[in-house]
């Protein structure tokens, strides 16, 4: 069963913070605990260490039986008066259990003293009611008393576990509703961030959904989280490649159309014409040359087509090592006569007379062929037409530069997609698809190279692309 990123977020915060909160409390609780027992125990030993000197005091003293009952008095009072200041109480008592002296009424029988002997020689305080000893159970700290070794009496220091325990309670009480209502704020804080940070995510898929639907205009609003913007930016990007692609597409196939439909038409109305006689039969050849001329034409744009295909594929690729500065002088003499009919300015650089690499031969011939027939296709009349060569450590560079009107900013990162083409208006050439740089690219990169444009609109064009030279 699918579950919301949002609800499995706050499914594991939950957890977390109950397992946060239950292991900070036991800690917190039991730190408190052994803390509060550790100063009541110091308490209890203060009192009992006051008591026994008073005791010691009146079963040492050699004074009159007056004036040692007159102290005893006194002694007892103070005692009664330390009892209330730390909210313990003292019981005096001989080896046997009786009581002596006692500040409390909690008391039912004797003193069980080897109850109380048991007790202490546990860590720490211990609840109990002592054998009965006490009507309600009580922390309890006894010390003798002892002379020549021998234990004559005994102090028992006690305070009540129950006031103790309500106090424990109602604190623990208290520190579970500051946990709960920590805990439910943390929990709705947790919930309203983690809904704003779902929030491009929706967005994106709803994108999504519209870019199914072939809606490319939806962008995704920028994030304050770094990498949902990250995401976001590249969202837009491929919404922008898409609605480019989409665009480009439309345009194919709107050329195709046409680039069919004119053929097409134009054969058809040849033929009709000669099979119905409206055409004479001493013009019969003449149109029948202008039908093989469009056959021709429709035949280079199907080719073209497979073309994409069978380079996309590489089955035809073959890697030879060639001379490519050959290759572009041959080609440089078959535009000689374009070249002279536009009065262009040829300038050609090249590093070496040889200039072995390694591709495509047939298919960079091709490249070539077609970067210096756009170049100029597209110069200006007595512009400057220039083809160099150079190398780098590992690769050959040709570089084909015109004069001429180039290549608008805006069109150069989609120079190389498929059916793009700058003259949306079919204007300039009628017969291109859009495909011609596209299949250039794609032979480059067949054979190791990359091929890049840098234009100034209104002023130059300049194509570069490598290839691996010769090991």
């Amino acid at each position: 069963m699918l579950r919301r990123l949002h609800t499995r977020y706050l499914g594991v915060l939950l957890i977390v913070l109950s397992l946060c909160y239950i292991t900070f409390s036991a800690l917190f609780i039991f730190t408190l605990n052994r803390t509060v027992k550790s100063r009541m125990k110091s308490t209890l030993e203060q009192t009992n260490a006051y008591a026994l000197s008073v005791v010691e005091t009146i079963e040492t003293s050699v004074y009159p039986a007056d004036y040692i009952a007159m102290y005893q008095r006194q002694m007892f009072r103070s005692i009664k008066v330390l009892t209330e200041y730390t909210n313990t109480d003292v019981t005096i008592c001989d080896a046997h259990g009786n009581i002596v002296f006692t500040t409390t009424e909690r008391l039912d029988g004797i003193i069980n003293i080897p109850e109380l002997q048991r007790a202490n020689k546990k860590k720490g305080l211990v609840q109990s009611d002592f054998g009965k000893t006490f009507r309600e159970k009580q922390f309890v700290y006894m010390e003798p008393l002892e002379i020549n070794s021998v234990p004559l009496y005994y102090s028992v220091a006690t305070t009540s576990a129950g006031e103790y325990n309500q106090s424990l309670k109602g604190f623990t009480t208290n520190f579970w509703m500051i946990a709960l209502f920590v805990f439910g704020v943390s929990v709705l804080l947790f919930a309203v961030t983690t809904h704003r940070q779902l929030d491009p995510i929706k967005q994106m898929t709803q994108a999504a959904k519209k870019y199914a639907k072939g809606q490319f205009d939806v962008r995704i609003e920028s994030s304050r989280i770094e990498e949902i913007n990250e995401l976001g930016n590249a969202f837009n990007n491929m919404a922008e490649s898409l609605e480019h692609l989409e665009d480009a597409r439309n345009t194919f196939v709107q050329n195709v159309s046409h680039d069919l439909r004119t053929p097409m038409t134009t054969i058809t109305g040849f033929v009709d014409g000669i099979l119905d006689g409206t055409i004479p039969k001493e013009e019969e050849e003449y149109y029948l040359g202008l039908v093989s001329q469009e056959t021709k034409r429709l035949s280079r744009l199907v080719s073209t087509l497979l073309d994409i295909s069978e380079l996309k594929s590489g089955a035809n690729k073959q890697i030879t090592e060639f001379d490519v500065a050959e290759i572009i002088s041959q080609i440089l003499f078959s535009f000689e006569q374009k070249i002279n009919g536009k009065k262009l300015a040829l300038d050609f650089d090249f590093d070496m007379d040889a200039l072995n690499v390694k591709g495509d031969k047939d298919g960079i011939y091709r490249v070539i062929y077609n970067l210096i027939d756009n170049a100029i296709k597209y110069s200006f009349d007595e512009g400057i037409l220039r083809v160099s060569t150079s190398v780098n450590q590992t690769h050959a560079i040709i570089t084909v530069y015109n004069t001429g009107m180039g290549i608008k900013e805006d069109d150069i990162p989609f120079i190389f997609d498929r059916f793009y083409k700058t003259d949306k208006s079919r204007g300039r050439d009628k017969s291109s698809l859009g495909l011609g740089l596209y299949i250039t690219k794609i032979i480059v990169e067949n054979s190791g190279g990359n091929i890049m444009v840098r234009s100034k609109y209104g002023e130059f064009c300049e194509f570069s692309f490598t290839l691996p030279l010769k090991q």
